[in-house]
């Protein structure tokens, strides 16, 4: 069998059997996957390494301009939370309490990237008199209801609040693509409300400095609790479409490559223009999900593209999700050589 196909009934099998639900070592090994394929698994990027001996598998899930990989909470298991988080708000709406969906419960909603949720979670206003902890499955926690907003009708926390209250205890790359994401998806609702944009049209108008940096302000204003989280903010930009591409920015502007522009355009040999992931000092990078290669048509596509760029003068990096987070070393090093060779 084929190692690429091997790897991938591996994760089906896995799949079959865990499902959504973490899984260690030993559980793999005893349905027959050891830990040699289930390191396999995890370099192919189909399983997640959730922390030593514990794994999960990673199932993408893509929303217009948002790529959310597996290890973040499924959408079915959220559906469940968003029905009972949005009864209790309607509830104490109903007696007069400000209250919202907030914390991941909101991310979910907003298809923010987000840890896994035991429960969901509802803010009320301060001193409102409402109890506070758990309530009927939900925990109830205390909000300011300036951040509470109307989203296709439910109220939620805002993208900016919701990524405030989510982002304690990441590390800078990730806590960066949140900040980032979490102002695009920010400015797709100030301008779409509840309609979803178009990754490009919105990322269009992303391109106006201004807005970007108001939107980078008030993300700020955010986090004053936080002198740290305001400076990973700083390095946050809402260009990045995807949750890939924004782990990604967030290792590249820790490292300082040189100059950095996300979704840039280039010219290929044949004229054409194409916007790339990610431009740093006249080389492209490009980020690889797993939707970006759906079938053999796309992949064909891709390599023409990536042809055209690189005989046009602009060399391409390539790189996936699980060398983005679990093998920063591997990606920088890849970058390194590359502007290196460029720059000769």
């Amino acid at each position: 069998m084929h190692r690429r196909s091997g790897t991938a009934n591996t994760a089906a099998t896995l799949s079959g059997q865990f499902g959504n639900s973490t899984f260690t070592t030993a559980e793999a090994e005893r349905i027959g996957i050891s830990a040699r394929r289930l390191g396999i698994a995890e370099e192919a990027g189909l399983v997640t390494r959730m922390r030593r001996g514990l794994y999960l598998v990673t199932t993408p899930t893509t929303t217009p301009g948002i790529t959310v990989p597996g290890i973040l909470t499924p959408a079915e298991a959220d559906a469940d939370h968003r029905a009972l988080a949005h009864h209790l708000v309607r509830e104490f709406r109903g007696r007069g309490i400000a209250a919202a969906m907030g914390d991941e419960t909101a991310a979910s909603v907003w298809q923010l990237p987000h840890g896994p949720q035991s429960v969901p979670s509802i803010r009320v206003s301060r001193g409102s008199g409402a109890h506070i902890g758990m309530r009927h499955g939900v925990r109830v926690r205390e909000g300011d209801t300036g951040d509470f907003v109307s989203f296709r009708g439910q109220i939620v926390t805002s993208p900016l609040a919701t990524a405030r209250d989510i982002s304690r205890g990441l590390p800078r790359h990730q806590a960066v693509a949140l900040f980032g994401l979490a102002q695009r998806r920010h400015a797709e609702w100030l301008l779409g409300g509840d309609e979803c944009l178009e990754a490009g049209d919105l990322t269009q108008a992303l391109s106006d400095a201004q807005w970007r940096a108001e939107l980078g302000q008030e993300m700020r204003g955010m986090l004053h609790d936080s002198a740290r989280r305001q400076q990973w903010n700083a390095s946050a930009d809402p260009r990045p479409e995807t949750y890939l591409e924004g782990i990604s920015w967030g290792r590249f502007t820790g490292w300082r490559l040189g100059d950095m522009k996300p979704q840039e355009w280039v010219q290929g040999a044949s004229g054409r223009r194409y916007r790339v992931d990610v431009l740093i000092d006249g080389v492209a990078g490009e980020a690889d999900g797993a939707v970006k290669y759906g079938s053999r048509e796309s992949l064909w596509k891709e390599k023409l593209r990536q042809e055209d760029i690189e005989n046009g003068g602009t060399p391409v990096v390539r790189w996936t999700y699980a060398e983005a987070e679990h093998r920063p070393g591997v990606l920088r090093e890849r970058w390194r050589n590359a502007l290196h060779r460029h720059a000769a």
